[in-house]
């Protein structure tokens, strides 16, 4: 998980949202189901198109590159079922891959809700370990978000730490590098790596902070 930063409002929220969720809070506070048609207002073209850019296709919570083989759900931070005014709230949305979604499901505590990449300072709760995520020694939050989403399922931690031995090739090459110009070419790809919008930069800048407190000059 990296810190996102939310892209203006798409003009179909501007126009419709506060239309959809006074419909939407009608159904409720007559105690009706609300039918999808109205509930899956916030599934429209262009507030995906959005979400998937200021995310760079990456699930906003595992850091999988999501439209490589799927396309991806709109997800409530805070849950709809629990926060219908929020349904259409465009600070209230990002996107995720179908398993953190489903991991996240309908989960909410007033004091240790799942960490909000927009708001939340990341780096005070989760860490990694090579290719595990862990959570900063007391943060309660961190633990809850990490182990609720199952940031640590199998393919997960395989995926990483593919990208890691590749991005510790590059680091071995660049240090063994005479050639100034490779030297830069090797440092470029480093650099482009831990880059938030490439998939697992979160454990990939871990890994390059660790070997600078080492004594890595890059």
């Amino acid at each position: 998980m990296v810190p996102l930063i939310k892209l203006p409002k798409p003009a179909v929220l501007r126009l419709r949202s506060l239309t959809w969720t006074v419909n939407l809070m009608a159904y409720r506070n007559r105690n009706e189901k609300p039918p999808k048609l109205v509930l899956n207002k916030y599934n429209h073209k262009k507030v995906k198109e959005t979400l998937v850019n200021e995310t760079s296709g990456k699930c906003a919570y595992c850091e999988s590159k999501v439209t490589h083989v799927y396309p991806g759900d709109i997800e409530h931070i805070l849950p709809k079922s629990d926060f219908p005014k929020l349904t259409f709230e465009w600070n209230n949305l990002t996107f995720s891959c179908s398993v953190c979604n489903g991991h996240k499901s309908n989960y909410y505590d007033a004091q240790n809700p799942v960490l909000n990449p927009y708001s939340d300072a990341i780096y005070e709760h989760i860490t990694s370990s090579g290719a595990m995520i862990i959570h900063m020694p007391g943060s309660v939050r961190g633990e809850i978000t990490y182990k609720l989403l199952e940031l640590n399922r199998g393919n997960l931690i395989e995926r990483r730490e593919e990208a890691l031995v590749i991005f510790r090739k590059y680091l071995d090459a660049y240090v063994k590098e005479q050639n100034i110009y490779l030297k830069s070419l090797y440092k470029k790809e480093i650099i482009g790596m831990i880059s938030p919008d490439k998939e697992f930069s979160f454990v990939l800048k871990n890994s390059l902070s660790f070997f600078i407190s080492k004594g890595l000059n890059i």
